[in-house]
């Protein structure tokens, strides 16, 4: 299901330069005098890194938003169902095609089954504090693979790039947004961080060979393409036969695994992988069906989550290769190029799809940020060196004003999304409290589907139906224990996006709570369809404001301005409506 929301720093002798007391001041001293900066490249630091980044991921954990409903419906859905018995089931996971990888469900519901037994409660519901419980989760391991980076950092002697990253990646919007999503792409960029860890670290190659083996079979397939440039990495530093040996024993047991658990829960021997890549790369199946954008997506869309990131990532290369020339250490040099360079050739491999979505970003978010933080230091050095004076000073205002700028786009752009796009997660929300809503009970949705957070906001007897709406695309089906649960898929689910009658609810008279958007002050949209609106039939239990994207202009949508934007933007209404019979 697809719908979207509308280096080293070196001194001129070529000597690594270790000179960072703390993020704000950068003060050179001499590499035999242990200093603040190597406390990265310890255990302390790398606590201190964690709590520093966990502390943010924590607030994405409560507060982000669901930014595409591939993670309600492919992921919390059939999590939900394994958990509790109802859930929604999407096309990709009809037996007829397989696309989707049980084991990856099955590797989240180890954690998820021990919160739900644990009977957490969160806004009056036992399943938000599994949802909850589960994105918290998310941001620790986030949290630690970021940290494990940071450390690497330190480790390696590049203590500048390691306190600009850890401070770029604690303020970074796109980290807020991907590092709690329950998507393979976020999957994926945990391990790509380990591994960039890795290679930094220069003697890690089981530890690389297995990062990248877990991302792409574990997590999502096509990430292959940036995991090459490790390979080459692994190739031209490590022992062949004993990296061949590892790069074997890690990707054939999680095929193998993989194997086992699709094979069981289709009830027939498949392999998602390979169902997979058969769709979308072999020419099966047809992503552009989804939606197509042009090449200036990722820019666009990575300036927005970015903002001055991506543009300072994409400095780099050159940056890089200068310094890969000159520099007196080029094994280190070349381990931190080869440490970056995964982002340059996913952007270009993405690029060149038809059918392109801003989550396919998430996978390089954290080397797009060290790039970045690599960028902003070897920025502070030629000014620092060309004025040569008050180098320090110069290198820390160069910093400071850097972080003050993505801190500050970043906040803003956190802030544009939750004050504009919550309204949803809000409003089901209210309906998630068993005590406070009616069971047994019938929700229903029409052309706002894509915004329903996942049945986690559902109390357990209330069911959850959609209606016949403008929408004509094919639409999840419930999964369906008495004819074999996973093991069956309605018979009109399909691979063409088409729509079918026994998609929606046979009898809408028995809709209990309808949740729509209401546009210029009208219940439904002027193309849905109207059947379910009968005067005095409801009542509006609670409506919230959400952003008209069509008629709002794009900057004030990207990006919050407070005491602006609310002037700027038009709004609707999404609105939980109450049946009066």
């Amino acid at each position: 299901m697809r719908r979207r929301k509308p280096g080293v720093s070196e001194s001129t002798s070529g000597r690594q330069d270790a000179s960072l007391r703390s993020p704000p001041h950068m003060k050179s001293t001499s590499r035999a005098e242990p200093t603040k900066a190597s406390l990265l490249g310890t255990r302390k630091g790398f606590v201190l890194a964690v709590f520093v980044l966990a502390c943010g991921r924590g607030l994405s954990a409560a507060f982000n938003i669901i930014h595409d409903c591939d993670e309600t419906y492919n992921y919390w859905e059939p999590l939900h169902y394994l958990l509790y018995g109802k859930g929604f089931q999407t096309w990709e996971y009809s037996p007829e095609f397989a696309l989707r990888s049980y084991l990856y469900i099955i590797i989240h519901y180890v954690f998820a089954k021990p919160l739900s037994m644990m009977g957490i409660v969160v806004g009056g519901s036992t399943k938000l504090g599994v949802f909850y419980g589960m994105r918290c989760l998310f941001g620790l391991v986030s949290a630690l693979t970021e940290g494990y980076l940071v450390y690497a950092l330190g480790k390696s002697k590049r203590a500048p790039e390691g306190w600009a990253t850890l401070c770029f990646l604690a303020t970074s919007g796109g980290m807020f947004i991907s590092s709690t999503s329950f998507l393979p792409g976020t999957f994926s960029m945990y391990f790509f961080t380990v591994a960039t860890a890795g290679v930094l670290l220069g003697n890690r190659n089981a530890l690389v060979i297995a990062s990248c083996a877990a991302s792409v079979i574990l997590g999502w397939s096509v990430t292959a393409i940036a995991a090459v440039p490790y390979a080459v990495w692994v190739l031209a530093t490590g022992n062949f036969g004993k990296s061949l040996s590892v790069a074997v024993v890690s990707a054939g047991s999680m095929l193998l695994g993989t194997f086992v658990f699709d094979s069981y829960f289709y009830g027939k021997y498949a392999l998602s992988l390979y169902s997979f890549l058969s769709y979308n790369v072999f020419g099966s199946g047809d992503s552009a069906l989804y939606g197509v954008e042009n090449s200036t997506y990722y820019f666009r869309n990575g300036l927005n989550t970015l903002n001055v990131l991506l543009p300072l990532s994409l400095v780099a290369p050159l940056l890089l290769v200068l310094r890969l020339c000159f520099s007196n250490s080029k094994r280190a040099a070349g381990n931190f190029f080869a440490a970056c360079s995964p982002q340059w050739l996913w952007i270009l491999a993405i690029t060149l799809l038809p059918h392109k979505e801003e989550r396919f970003l998430y996978v390089v978010y954290p080397q797009i940020i060290l790039a970045a933080a690599y960028t902003v230091v070897q920025v502070g050095n030629i000014v620092a060196q060309v004025a040569g004076k008050h180098q320090d000073l110069l290198r820390s205002g160069v910093f400071a004003g850097a972080l003050a700028v993505t801190t500050a786009l970043s906040a803003s752009r956190v802030g544009a999304l939750l004050w504009n796009y919550d309204a949803n997660l809000k409003i089901y929300l209210g309906l998630s409290n068993p005590a406070e809503t009616p069971q047994p009970c019938v929700v229903c949705v029409g052309s706002e589907w894509y915004e329903f957070p996942s049945s986690f906001f559902v109390p357990q007897n209330c069911e959850m139906n959609f209606v016949k709406s403008d929408f004509d695309g094919v639409l999840p089906a419930q999964f369906d224990s008495a004819l074999g649960g996973t093991r069956y898929g309605a018979s009109y689910l399909n691979d063409r996006n088409e729509a079918h009658d026994l998609q929606f609810m046979s009898d809408e008279s028995k809709c209990t709570y309808l949740v729509s958007l209401k546009y210029d002050g009208e219940l439904l949209p002027k193309k849905q369809d109207e059947r379910l609106w009968v005067e005095n039939k409801w009542e509006t239990a609670r409506e919230l404001p959400y952003v008209q994207s069509a008629s709002s202009p794009a900057l004030y949508r990207a990006l919050y301005i407070p005491f602006v934007s609310a002037k700027k933007l038009v709004y609707n209404y999404y609105v939980l409506y109450r049946s009066k019979t």
